[in-house]
């Protein structure tokens, strides 16, 4: 499910973390376990989108983050969050983010 906002735009340069939260998403005594982050290209050219992805994803509680490594700029991303749950769910949550140049 799209979460409905895209991650702030970032220089090519730039390594952050970007992160979702699945509470919205999630029935009561629900817990998370085993999320996977993948990143893929929505407009522009990036031969190796996968490889924007720094180190593996980390879970807290209802929150996945992932570390996000210097974007093409000019490209637009979609990065994809999955979780599986202990009641047997499993939840996807995406948004975009896109490199820039420098100013």
């Amino acid at each position: 499910m799209y979460v409905g906002r895209d991650f702030d735009p970032i220089d090519d340069e730039e390594i952050v973390t970007v992160g979702f939260d699945f509470t919205n998403e999630m029935l009561s005594g629900e817990t998370l376990s085993s999320p996977a982050w993948r990143c893929e290209v929505v407009t522009g050219t990036d031969p190796a989108p996968g490889g924007r992805l720094a180190g593996g994803p980390s879970l807290a509680g209802t929150i996945t983050t992932q570390r996000f490594s210097e974007p093409v700029a000019g490209v637009k991303y979609r990065l994809v969050a999955e979780v599986d749950t202990n009641l047997g769910n499993h939840y996807l949550l995406w948004s975009h983010i896109e490199g820039t140049a420098p100013a």
